[in-house]
């Protein structure tokens, strides 16, 4: 029986090389609104700086494609302007990789923080590096992953809960000694050089106040005297930076009817968590307002304001 001849093939041994391609990064940063305004090592530049040099010393590795920056803005939600466009361009594939100085910046809400790392990243097979943190979603298992940013959320959610109520607390002791804490100054009054927490009469404005007192006194109305301050081209009061539509009957009631002309400080009629999802104000009861007398030079005497009161604005 004649022997089937065996095709020899000769064995070749050659090596497989994974596809070479950078991971395209967005740096996301986020400072919170308690810390905005104040000298921080997390400030939104230094973050940056931060994160440009860990991606330039992984140039290799990372190809920096946009920066995403929250600036002031709490991190225990995300309707915040920056994340949103984040999450925008991961749905375009602008990124596929995002790297932030620690979890944190990616917010302090345990449940919704897990449900990003833990579901939605992955299943959009975004890669997310945390440098402070020592977290790489793509070199670390999915159980060691969830049980590390479970404990550090876990922080963080405590941490934002415990600065809430420190921010709160410290808000009102400076209230009981009468210092003024608004970021908006009230008509006719500026800061003092020497004590910035102390009110002192704008003098230019504070005529204005008196004069606005008088006018109602001798029956004006507030629309009149609204219209009489726009034809002299007095400047109005900007409390929350509205374009510029001049004096309205708004402004005048606002002013007659503020005891802060009175030379009496009158704070803590409104609440606002830092750690609650849509910070909204909360109006609070008389009763729990913060009242201080005779802290600051009074523009008017309590008979003018009582004969204003009369007047049923």
């Amino acid at each position: 029986m004649a022997r089937k001849s065996r095709k020899h093939v000769n064995k070749i041994d050659f090596e497989v090389k994974a596809p070479s391609y950078k991971s395209l990064v967005g740096i996301y940063v986020r400072l919170s609104a308690e810390n905005n305004g104040y000298k921080t090592k997390d400030s939104i530049q230094n973050q940056v700086e931060f994160l440009k040099e860990f991606i330039e010393e992984n140039q290799n590795e990372f190809e920096l494609i946009q920066i995403y920056i929250d600036n002031g803005i709490t991190g225990v939600h995300f309707e915040r302007k920056g994340w949103n466009l984040l999450i925008n361009d991961i749905k375009i594939g602008k990124i596929n990789c995002i790297v932030v100085k620690d979890l944190s910046r990616i917010g302090r809400n345990y449940i919704e923080v897990g449900d990003y790392l833990e579901r939605i990243f992955p299943c959009l097979g975004i890669r997310v590096i945390a440098i402070n943190d020592n977290f790489d979603s793509s070199r670390q298992s999915f159980c060691d992953n969830m049980i590390m940013t479970s404990l550090i959320n876990i922080v963080n959610e405590y941490y934002s809960r415990d600065i809430s109520q420190k921010v709160t607390k410290v808000k009102k002791v400076m209230q009981k000694k009468g210092e003024y804490i608004g970021s908006i100054l009230p008509y006719g009054y500026k800061r003092s050089d020497k004590d910035r927490k102390k009110l002192i009469p704008d003098l230019e404005c504070a005529d204005i106040v008196k004069k606005i007192f008088e006018w109602r006194i001798q029956r004006q109305s507030c629309t009149s005297i609204a219209q009489f301050l726009n034809h002299l081209a007095i400047p109005y009061p900007n409390y929350k930076h509205e374009k510029n539509t001049g004096w309205k009957a708004k402004h005048i009631i606002k002013i007659l009817t503020d005891p802060i002309y009175l030379g009496h400080m009158i704070q803590g009629k409104t609440r606002c968590s830092y750690f609650e999802q849509n910070r909204k104000l909360r109006f609070l009861p008389k009763e729990d307002w913060i009242i201080v007398k005779n802290t600051h030079p009074p523009l008017i005497t309590e008979k003018q304001f009582e004969l204003v009161k009369e007047l049923n604005l």
